[in-house]
């Protein structure tokens, strides 16, 4: 994405292109849910090679979508080493389950999302199996796999054309 003027995502937010020739925007904002103490950075069209750098420098993921198809990047922050806590919108449940690969919470359910968040900050047994959960079961959508399973499905489909 090329980064261009941007408009300010709230009162007291600074918007900047950084590196990267200018594909990079950096917003730095305070999140509105916790008050102007808690900086909160939004990074738009950064490297993939410095993707999962970026994903490894943070604790929790955390999307409380109201609309979602099948997001890449709680898949990404996943084999990244994050432990994700999405929305109960659209695809999410389809690759997070709850509670083996991550946390699934009601988009309204302010409580038991915070209570989940917290539990990824503090207890680290419980991000590291969900994580090491969460590969595995995203590992099964490799490129291989799927045509593999494909192929199953084709001759499946031949073998019955033939009876």
């Amino acid at each position: 994405m090329a980064a261009g003027p941007a408009e300010s995502p709230g009162k007291g937010s600074r918007c900047k292109t950084d590196g990267y020739r200018q594909r990079l925007l950096v917003c730095e904002t305070a999140c509105p849910i916790s008050g102007p103490w808690l900086p909160v950075r939004f990074i738009y069209g950064m490297p993939r090679d410095e993707l999962y750098k970026t994903y490894g420098r943070a604790k929790v993921f955390v999307m409380s979508s109201e609309i979602e198809a099948i997001p890449l990047v709680s898949s990404e922050a996943t084999m990244a080493g994050v432990p994700p806590v999405l929305s109960d919108a659209g695809g999410n449940p389809e690759i997070v389950l709850d509670g083996e690969t991550g946390f699934i919470v009601p988009l309204d359910d302010y409580d038991l999302q915070a209570d989940r968040i917290v539990t990824c900050l503090t207890d680290r047994e419980v991000s590291e199996r969900l994580v090491a959960r969460g590969r595995e079961f995203i590992g099964q959508f490799t490129t291989d796999r799927m045509m593999s399973r494909l192929e199953d499905i084709y001759l499946d489909v031949i073998r019955k054309g033939k009876r």
